[in-house]
């Protein structure tokens, strides 16, 4: 298991790469994959006021959950630049088939077969 500090230190980790990758190549092209069932939140966006992150040039959002979806497009849909969603269990194919500058795949932490 995961302490609450292990965890704070571990997302630390993970904005700080996102900021280095997005610093890296401006106006990227980012798909984030959440595979969670209910989780709405987005990664790429809980960093925001990064500089170097809001020169993306599209990002869509992937969930095999729809009202998932859409509590993220209620959330999200005033960020700038092109903003998608994609249901992953209808459009697998096309999640293969784009070409994405950075994908971020979530995958829940605390699962019925984690605990």
């Amino acid at each position: 298991m995961f302490s609450p500090l292990d965890l704070s230190a571990l997302s630390s980790n993970i904005q700080d790469t996102i900021d280095m990758v997005a610093h890296k190549k401006a106006r990227l092209k980012v798909m984030e994959v959440n595979s969670g069932s209910n989780d709405a939140s987005s990664l790429w966006f809980q960093g925001a006021g990064s500089p170097c992150r809001k020169s993306y040039s599209s990002y869509t959002l992937a969930s095999p959950n729809p009202t998932a979806m859409t509590k993220a497009q209620g959330v999200y849909e005033y960020q700038p630049n092109a903003f998608r969603l994609l249901d992953i269990t209808k459009q697998a194919l096309e999640v293969l088939n784009l070409d994405y500058g950075v994908v971020i795949i979530k995958r829940p932490i605390f699962e019925e077969d984690y605990v």
